[in-house]
């Protein structure tokens, strides 16, 4: 017959398995893969010195990443939901970052990649469930392949420094589910045509760009008809003088930003009850 003390000892042996399987599998922090995920991050960001924003990542005592800044957990699954990596390089070269560091955030739904001076990615970003995309203020050179984000709904591309400004936008095309998009400060000179197959959008954002000629006001005119619930910011530095005829017959639209241009009169808008 087994001593008690025995079985005993075997019931806290095999509590002490469960509560390390629990940790590994995120029902007490973290989750391991995510946790080892947020460390090559962390090493793809260190500056030249070997220090970046993200340098108290895995320091101390902490390993519930969970806990860390920057890092937003779901309450119920452990898994990381949400990323903020904005101006986490401290250097103004920043290089292409490589899209697989964030194949094992497979919950992930919300990231900010803004002011780090990113060139682009090298390779696909695949992150499935990922809604809110942020890459303002970096110095993309192209449009990265996005055609796995088939969740994606927000998309910020504003602010940043293309070589080539002419390209079509195809990039784009496949996201159906975006609903706000967001160009200002691209130096775009005319809407892309590609644009209106976003069938979801529902914001555009185009302020700080150099359109010019009534084209874009027509465009917008025509596309706000099909599309009465999108919303459209647009200025621009050289659009003066363009006319208002497109804009004037949109009903339903909620904003009109003209800021930062040289009229000399500002056109009657009694007829735009819903502004």
């Amino acid at each position: 017959m087994e001593h008690p003390l025995t079985k005993c000892t075997r019931m806290f042996f095999l509590l002490g398995m469960v509560m390390i399987e629990l940790q590994s599998y995120g029902s007490l922090g973290c989750w391991e893969d995510e946790r080892a995920g947020l460390m090559k991050l962390k090493d793809a960001f260190d500056g030249p010195t070997g220090y970046s924003a993200l340098s108290s990542w895995g320091g101390g005592e902490e390993r519930d990443c969970c806990k860390w800044e920057r890092v937003v957990c779901d309450n119920a699954t452990k898994r990381i939901s949400r990323l903020s990596l904005r101006e986490a390089r401290f250097s103004r070269n920043g290089p292409s970052l490589d899209a697989s560091l964030f194949l094992p955030f497979q919950d992930l739904q919300n990231v900010s990649l803004a002011d780090n001076a990113l060139t682009g990615f090298r390779g696909v970003l695949n992150v499935s469930k990922l809604e809110v995309l942020d890459l303002s203020g970096n110095s993309l050179t192209e449009i990265p392949s996005l055609d796995a984000l088939q969740s994606l709904r927000s998309l910020d591309l504003g602010n940043n420094i293309y070589s080539n400004n002419s390209h079509s936008f195809k990039e784009l095309t496949n996201l159906t589910n975006l609903e706000m998009l967001h160009l200002d400060g691209y130096g775009l000179m005319e809407i892309p045509a590609s644009i209106w197959a976003l069938t979801s959008l529902k914001g555009l954002y185009l302020s700080n760009n150099i359109l010019n000629g009534l084209l874009p006001l027509r465009d917008i005119s025509s596309l706000l008809c099909t599309k009465p619930a999108l919303q459209v910011l647009l200025n621009s530095s050289l659009n003066a003088d363009t006319g208002f005829e497109g804009v004037l017959n949109l009903r339903k639209l909620e904003v009109l930003d003209l800021s930062w241009n040289s009229f000399t009169e500002i056109p009657s808008l009694d007829a735009m009850q819903s502004l």
